[in-house]
């Protein structure tokens, strides 16, 4: 900014303008409170600058940058007066500085946040290991400490490792390590409080699997799946055994909690939890790199190929898909083998749907033991005879809707060999 007829100078707290064609109360009115970094602007008039109230003393800095670009700083102090120090500048004060015909470089500072969110019409974010809040309604101003409740905020914390996530839940702010959380409460910067709780936090690299469903956070952590509402996180991917995922990217379309992860072996997967049943399904390969919820309709975007999908069964686009599922473990909860007599599964096929039938006996491997097509829907019996055996698994694969209506079962108990 170049101004030929008037000087700026930098300093905290207050700030005042002076061109040289303007009175310097008039101008005073023109310049915001609670800038940062602030400034000031005079020509030839004697230049009377109220401090702070809470501090007698008011320190600043001018900094000028020449038409040449040599850069000139000046650290001054104010001249104090009895009655109440008030900092004074001669006409002459900045007139070894050349910025009559120079120009001036002003720059305001934000942190480097690696994570952030918003909460309370602030923009919250971390740094390191300090926790920083801007200025009420003010994202760009993380250093105003006026004493006001519209302040900016900041705190460190002592705890190990990087911060992973920061989201905003109900009143509060919470922010992730992989090993602990730190929940912010408060309304203003005067009443904040800092809580620390060590329980599994966000994996990192997987802050994008955090998503809110029905007051409940459900994210991605270094050992399994979790959900947060408030107290002590539930594992909900206890299911998963000992497979690890990484990089893990989170979607809701208000019932059902979408998680795209990078497997051990390179490969990604796509599943979806059904927070009502409280189940995990298996869907496909798809790479999906962020999700987006609009108008009722979940979208992502696929890192295969670039292009925006959206969610849910389309046939006209997927046609029937492929599915599998097996049961629990059956040993109906008896000492001893069972030799079964019956055992049928009723199932209703739609049309042009086909089903295939396996066991396995205590571990073995699955035979199949039926496989039907559908040309008309209808409703059928299969008969599943395993043989004598202690426990033994079901397992139904497909293609085209089916829906499992009941399930019969007769044995005997026979000896433990």
């Amino acid at each position: 900014m170049a101004c030929p007829d008037a000087v700026f100078a930098v300093f905290e707290h207050k700030a005042l303008l002076r061109p040289a064609s303007d009175p310097i109360r008039r101008a005073q009115k023109d310049i915001r409170r609670r800038l940062s970094p602030l400034y000031l602007r005079a020509a030839d008039h004697r230049l009377k600058i109220r401090p702070d109230s809470r501090s007698r003393q008011v320190r600043f800095n001018l900094l000028v940058r020449t038409a040449a670009g040599h850069r000139h700083p000046h650290a001054l102090l104010p001249e104090e007066r009895k009655d109440f120090p008030h900092p004074v500048f001669d006409r002459d004060a900045f007139g070894q500085t050349g910025a009559e015909s120079g120009a001036v470089r002003l720059e305001r500072t934000v942190p480097n946040l690696t994570c952030i969110c918003e909460c309370d019409n602030r923009i919250w974010g971390a740094e390191g290991t300090t926790i920083y809040a801007s200025a009420l309604g003010d994202p760009k101003n993380f250093y105003v400490y006026d004493g006001l409740a519209t302040d900016s905020y900041a705190v460190a914390v002592g705890t190990e490792g990087d911060f992973t996530a920061c989201c905003a839940y109900s009143s509060t702010v919470l922010f992730w390590k992989e090993n602990c959380l730190h929940k912010i409460l408060g309304s203003y910067p005067a009443q904040y409080e800092l809580y620390t709780y060590h329980v599994p936090g966000v994996q990192e690299g997987s802050e994008k699997s955090l998503c809110l469903i029905n007051e409940t956070i459900f994210y991605k952590g270094r050992d399994g799946i979790y959900a947060y509402s408030g107290g002590i996180p539930d594992n909900i991917g206890e299911c998963f055994g000992p497979r690890r995922f990484s990089r893990a990217v989170g979607g809701s379309d208000g019932r059902r909690y979408y998680l795209s992860m990078l497997t051990g072996n390179g490969a990604w997967e796509l599943y979806v939890f059904d927070t009502a049943k409280g189940i995990w399904l298996r869907e496909d390969e798809t790479h999906a790199t962020d999700f987006a919820y609009l108008d009722g309709t979940l979208y992502y975007l696929d890192g295969r190929n670039g292009k925006v999908i959206r969610t849910g069964q389309d046939r006209e686009e997927e046609g029937r898909i492929e599915w599998a599922l097996t049961f629990c473990r059956f040993n109906e909860t008896t000492l001893g083998r069972k030799g079964y007599s019956r055992l049928y599964l009723r199932v209703e096929l739609e049309a042009g749907a086909w089903l295939k039938a396996g066991v396995s006996p205590d571990g073995a491997p699955f035979r199949q033991v039926y496989l039907t097509h559908n040309e008309h829907a209808r409703t059928m019996q299969i008969p599943i005879l395993p043989t004598r055996c202690d426990s033994f698994l079901v397992r139904l694969s497909g293609k085209g809707e089916c829906k499992i209506k009941s399930m019969v079962r007769e044995f005997a108990v026979g000896s433990e060999y």
